[in-house]
């Protein structure tokens, strides 16, 4: 099935604008698309580089070039504006700061100024075309704190820098700072089980923030896109009027002409995958994920959840899993599609060998003894084309972890953003190709298979 887009807006451009591409005829809402604008050229599925202040903090800018212009290589991409993966930039990071006592203090004008130059210039310089999407929240400690109340629209988040109070004001120009063309909507959301009646609450107070935000943007006039945030908990009737109301704002006041997507929120805070798959489906029942929204789900973290979320319709994920195994010091080794047969060999071998490595199904534990010796890269170079496989091995890996050199991030977090990166590449093709069942059941056997 082809789509075009059929609605243009005409609201202050470049605007960031959703096309489909390709759905999938065996899953629906499976579909390749593009996310476009005058600047910015990015295919989805993708996955966005967790970062601190634009860029990912592990990799530096020559080691993401080199990452990217591999990945371009393997998968033979025909379009030199199409960037390989994005960012996803945490706003209160760049915009607030959190003082003593826990008060929320603001920097004075020069500070800030000089502030906001020195990130626009980190988060633009060598990275045009790349898609950036701003969130209240830090991709990877994406913390979910609603201890703090306040009759105010404010968000309590902990990030990495400690608390921090974010308006609806303070966080798009935060967004901005840190170079995004795209950011979320604030959202009231708490991870975890709750009363219904209060995730109902946290749904109103939501939708408030949104109307806020929205009228924040057309008062600005500027070319900056909104994605709606849908909330509420675990709680499958609060989703389903989070849905209902949002798409009911959104045709109401007319305000697709900022409203580009919708954010899920409050996933992968403990829920079981069952409850999250009951809360996405409810969550996109009402709104409209067409040629010109696109959705965004923050927080992903195993290859079936992504499997899962791309056929209910999600376009957007982010690397944070990447990241996280990353810091643990392990390296990812899943095959990214059936073809990647080296791979699946090697993760036969390994589950023979996993009491010795402490590897698994999706991941090898570089810091175990057993690899002090091998010098072998992480992957097969026929299967895995990153940096640290063509031109390192597991036990320089293992002795920089072990001499705690900030090195082995480097590596780690090269090799896994790739691996990432390759398997939404192999998905984009699945759905193009017409195979995205079987890439799908091929993901969800090798799942099963080690649990087993």
């Amino acid at each position: 099935m082809h789509f075009s887009c059929a609605r243009m807006h005409s609201f202050i451009p470049p605007r960031m604008r959703f096309h489909v591409v390709t759905a999938s005829d065996d899953a629906p809402r499976a579909r390749v698309g593009t996310l476009c604008d005058d600047t910015t050229h990015c295919a989805t599925p993708c996955a966005l580089a967790a970062t601190s202040r634009g860029e990912p903090a592990a990799l530096t800018r020559d080691v993401l070039v080199d990452v990217e212009t591999r990945l371009r290589t393997r998968d033979a991409c025909g379009d030199a504006r199409e960037r390989a993966f994005g960012f996803a930039v945490c706003s209160s990071h760049a915009r607030v700061r959190s003082g003593a006592r826990g008060k929320r203090k603001r920097a004075d004008a020069d500070a800030a100024n000089a502030e906001a130059e020195a990130a626009a210039e980190s988060a633009t310089v060598a990275d045009a075309g790349r898609l950036v999407i701003g969130h209240y929240r830090d991709a990877v400690w994406h913390g979910l704190d609603d201890r703090v109340g306040s009759s105010r629209l404010v968000v309590a988040c902990e990030t990495s820098r400690g608390r921090v109070w974010v308006t609806s004001r303070e966080h798009a120009a935060g967004a901005r700072v840190a170079g995004a063309r795209v950011a979320s909507a604030l959202a009231d959301e708490r991870g975890g089980r709750e009363s219904e009646k209060r995730a109902m609450a946290r749904v109103e107070r939501t939708l408030v923030m949104l109307e806020e935000t929205v009228r924040d943007a057309r008062a600005e006039r500027g070319d900056f896109g909104i994605l709606a945030a849908l909330v509420g908990g675990e709680s499958v009737a609060a989703r389903e009027r989070s849905s209902a109301r949002t798409a009911e704002f959104i045709e109401r006041e007319k305000a697709r002409d900022v409203v580009v997507g919708y954010v899920l929120g409050g996933f992968f805070a403990g829920e079981d995958a069952s409850t999250r798959g009951a809360c996405v489906e409810a969550s996109l029942k009402h709104v409209d994920a067409s040629e010109d929204a696109f959705v965004y789900l923050p927080g992903s973290t195993t290859v079936e959840d992504v499997i899962d979320n791309i056929e209910r319709g999600v376009d957007v994920f982010d690397a944070s899993w990447a990241s996280e195994t990353a810091a643990r010091g392990r390296a990812f080794c899943f095959p990214v599609d059936e073809d990647d047969v080296t791979a699946i060999a090697l993760a036969v071998e390994r589950r023979r060998t996993r009491a010795t490595t402490g590897a698994d199904a999706y991941s090898l534990n570089v810091w175990a003894a057993a690899y002090k010796t091998d010098f072998t890269p992480f992957l097969p170079t026929a299967s895995c084309a990153c940096p640290a496989c063509a031109e390192h091995t597991k036990a320089y890996a293992h002795h920089l972890l072990q001499s705690h050199e900030m090195t082995a991030s480097v590596l780690l977090e090269a090799h896994n953003l790739f691996r990432w990166c390759a398997f939404f590449a192999a998905a984009r093709r699945a759905i193009q190709n017409g195979t995205w069942s079987a890439f799908a059941r091929f993901h969800r056997a090798y799942a099963a298979a080690s649990r087993t």
